[in-house]
This record gives structure tokens, C-alpha cells and sequence, in this order.
């Protein structure tokens, strides 16, 4: 029980979210309103285009949310994945922006995830988190253990409950220096029906693999023309991955 209040209180102790500088997008949002999706996702992709950053919403995950929606209603179902992804990579809790990814991928003909762990459950938290989220909850949990192992030490199960929460503790600290000290490589989602990789960029060699639309894949070089690819759910181009022409892809980040 005493575990449970801590959590719980945890969990009401997020940081205050990031002020940002508004940008006038009443114009996108009429047009949506009017049916007129094509106005409306070159008024959101105007406003992602000027990364100004006295203009600080313009990065904002909802401007690239409501560009996938007017993707989406224009059938463009490549582009609206793209956005979404991008979205969630700014907002990984929006539950709303992976529903209408899911939704997108199904309209590409995707073989829908698998179910989710509670282990890949807990580990998409903690990618979810920022570094600070990570530091101030790693804070918050040791300090909650050491109060239960010193000033509720009498009580049935508070040592326990306590070593839980250091073995939490634990876990987030990890978590925070994993990701302020490891830099993901960047990704691309695949927007061409379909694209091949090769040893080498090169469009002479044989095929190592060819890949689908919406298929997300990891960036690990670039050229003016090709990227260097590995997907993580696909084998036939191991860990070196393998170069396919970029105009296929699109750039997540």
C-alpha cells in the first residue's frame, strides 16, 4: 500500500511541459475544417519549414500530427506515416498519433506488430522519457526507498518495498546515462511502393533485400544519392546494412 501512494504521487510530479512560441496556423486549421485538405498540409508544412527558432512551434509534435491527418484524408498514405512518425518522435506518449500510424499502416497493406510486452512496455517509457524526466525520477524513486527503509523500517514490508524502489532507481539511472552518453542513428521511413538494397551503391549488383512501403529503417551513411540502411525486423543485410537510393525515403530525423 505504501508502495502504491509513492508511485502514484510520482506520478503527479512531472516536470512542467516546454513553453513554445506561437505561430498563427488559423489558416491550416480552416481549411481543414472546410474539407480542403491540400491548402491545409501546405499551411503545416510552410510552418515546418521555417525551423526559425523564434518560431519554436513549428517543431511542435500537434503541426506534424495534423499534417499526417491531411495526408491521410488525401489517400496519401506514405506521407501521412511520415508525419506521424515524425510526430511521435517529438511526443512518444501520443496515443493518438501511433492509433492513426497503426491505422495508415494498415491502409499500406502492413503486417500489423506484434503484441507488446510488459518489458517492451516499460522499455518504450523510458525511450519516451527525456534525460531530465529520467534524472528527476531517478532522484524522486531513491529518495522514496531510503525513506521507507529509514523511517518505515518497523513496518511490514517496507524494506522490501524499498529495495524495489532502489532496483527502480536502478533502472531509470541507467536509462538517463543510456541516453544522454549513446546518439541513435538517424531514421528514414520507406515512401517508394518499393526499394532495393545493395552491398554497395551501386544499382548493377545483386538485390541483398527489397523492402516495402512504411517499413522504418535505420541511417547509418549518406551520400549525395544513397544512404547506407539496416532495418532491425528484416535480416539478409546483417548489422553493416546495405545502400539503397534515397530518393525512396523519407527522413524521420
Amino acid at each position: 500500500m505504501i508502495l502504491q501512494f509513492i508511485l502514484a504521487a510520482m506520478l503527479t510530479l512531472v516536470p512542467a511541459p516546454r513553453v513554445v512560441v506561437h505561430i498563427d496556423l488559423g489558416a491550416a486549421e480552416k481549411y481543414y475544417r472546410d474539407g480542403k485538405y491540400d491548402l491545409a498540409l501546405g499551411e503545416y508544412e510552410a510552418a515546418i519549414a521555417q525551423k526559425n527558432p523564434a518560431n519554436d512551434e513549428s517543431d511542435n509534435p500537434r503541426v506534424y500530427y495534423n499534417a499526417g491527418n491531411c495526408a491521410f484524408r488525401l489517400q496519401r498514405y506514405p506521407l501521412a506515416a511520415l508525419y506521424y512518425h515524425r510526430s511521435l518522435l517529438r511526443d512518444p506518449r501520443d496515443a493518438q498519433a501511433r492509433f492513426n500510424l497503426r491505422l495508415t499502416e494498415r491502409k499500406l497493406a502492413m503486417a500489423p506488430p506484434p503484441a507488446e510486452s510488459v518489458v517492451e512496455t516499460v522499455l518504450r517509457a523510458f525511450d519516451a522519457a527525456s534525460p531530465g524526466q529520467l534524472l528527476f525520477y531517478t532522484a524522486a524513486v531513491e529518495s522514496a526507498a531510503l525513506a521507507l527503509i529509514v523511517l518505515f523500517r518497523k513496518r511490514r514490508g517496507a524494506i522490501g518495498s524499498g529495495f524495489v524502489l532502489l532496483i527502480i532507481a536502478g533502472a531509470t539511472g541507467y536509462g538517463y546515462i543510456h541516453k544522454t552518453m549513446s546518439v541513435p542513428p538517424p531514421r528514414a521511413l520507406v515512401m517508394a511502393p518499393e526499394i532495393k538494397v545493395y552491398s554497395e551503391p551501386r544499382d548493377d549488383l545483386p538485390v541483398l533485400v527489397t523492402l516495402k512501403t512504411g517499413e522504418v529503417l535505420d541511417v547509418l551513411e549518406s551520400t549525395d544519392r544513397w544512404l547506407r540502411v539496416r532495418s532491425a525486423d528484416r535480416g539478409g543485410y546483417g548489422e553493416r546494412g546495405g545502400w539503397t537510393p534515397s530518393a525512396g525515403v523519407g527522413m524521420i530525423y
